[in-house]
């Protein structure tokens, strides 16, 4: 995961302006937070829905950090990513800030 501790919020929504926060599927959020909880010692999170260059995202929010991004495929099944888009991962910390 990219270290966002240093950056400004400011720099955050800059950063983001290819990625819009959009509703996600109540399923695909539960399943999202079964697969994450699945991990030893996952705190719990929040799910939040992106789009960023036409692909889907659920990220899940910690108090810390980013717990985990998956991407959502076209046939709904979900894909935990080991990197994540810049964008993607700029907006994920920017929300993270909002609600913390």
């Amino acid at each position: 995961m990219i270290d966002l501790s240093g950056m400004t919020l400011s720099d955050l929504r800059d950063a983001a302006d290819k990625a819009s926060v959009v509703d996600v599927e109540a399923d695909v959020a539960r399943r999202a937070m079964v697969a994450f909880l699945k991990s030893p010692g996952a705190p719990q999170a929040k799910a939040v829905g992106i789009a960023s260059s036409g692909k889907s995202y659920v990220a899940l929010l910690g108090g810390e950090r980013i717990g985990a991004v998956y991407r959502v495929r076209n046939d709904l099944q979900l894909k935990r990513l080991r990197r994540v888009p810049e964008s993607v991962a700029y907006l994920a910390e920017l929300v993270r800030r909002k609600h913390a």
